[in-house]
């Protein structure tokens, strides 16, 4: 009979980064609804905050010497896993600090894009951990909705808002080729034998049929935001 295992703080450890980046959001959501109006730096400014008190918390508490898995083997926590989520906390605060120029200039400077930011950050260290292809969806789902709303945080530009919609229905369109197939969701037992895989492969090229997967990578890739070099001017 199998025994469900008994969760403590300290098997909860290695999900410390995302546990801390959720509640940071809603410190951050719920800062900019009472004192953003009063304070129109403080959405930026407790951003960093965030981001670095997150880096250190997932350098200090977060790190792991070996490879552990959480949540019915659907997330998993290694040494790569931790130096991603370190490399994110670096580049999306480089990101914000170059952006807010950009934002001020423009009259966009406020908290809602602050929190998309973290909203997207917090997809990535989800897709870094999946272990499952449920959790891989969660992440990419936290992510493009994110940016979703990014692409058209201009209100004023037509073109910003067109392209938040062409990006919407292609990233609807590649959510239905992430499921996986005879029922398997986990990561390493969809893994295909290195010699089947490429017998499979040369079977496709023979009859010249792109494999399923192959295309559901390309849909996948079209989630990615393509901004027209026009975007920066307004109709």
């Amino acid at each position: 009979m199998n025994t469900v295992p008994t969760m403590t703080w300290a098997s909860l450890l290695p999900a410390l980064p995302e546990m801390y980046l959720a509640a940071g959001i809603c410190v951050l959501l719920l800062a900019d609804v009472f004192f953003g109006d009063r304070y129109r730096r403080l959405a930026p400014t407790l951003t960093l905050v965030i981001l670095v008190i997150g880096a250190f918390i997932t350098a200090q508490y977060g790190n792991v010497s070996e490879r552990v898995l959480l949540f019915a083997d659907s997330y998993v926590a290694d040494p790569l896993a931790v130096f991603l989520k370190l490399f994110a906390f670096t580049v999306i605060a480089v990101a914000l600090l170059y952006s807010r120029e950009y934002l001020e200039r423009r009259g966009m400077m406020r908290g809602e894009y602050y929190v998309l930011s973290l909203t997207a950050l917090l997809g990535v260290f989800v897709m870094v951990s999946a272990n499952s292809l449920l959790t891989v969806y969660i992440g990419v789902e936290l992510l493009a909705l994110s940016l979703y709303a990014m692409v058209a945080f201009d209100r004023d530009s037509g073109i910003a808002a067109e392209s938040a919609m062409k990006y919407f229905v292609l990233g609807a369109i590649a959510s239905g080729m992430i499921p996986g197939r005879r029922g398997c969701v986990q990561v390493r037992r969809r893994a295909v034998p290195h010699v089947a895989a490429r017998r499979l492969h040369r079977r496709a090229h023979r009859h010249d049929v792109v494999p399923v997967d192959r295309a559901a990578r390309g849909l996948l890739l079209a989630r990615v935001p393509v901004v027209s070099p026009r975007y920066g001017q307004r109709r």
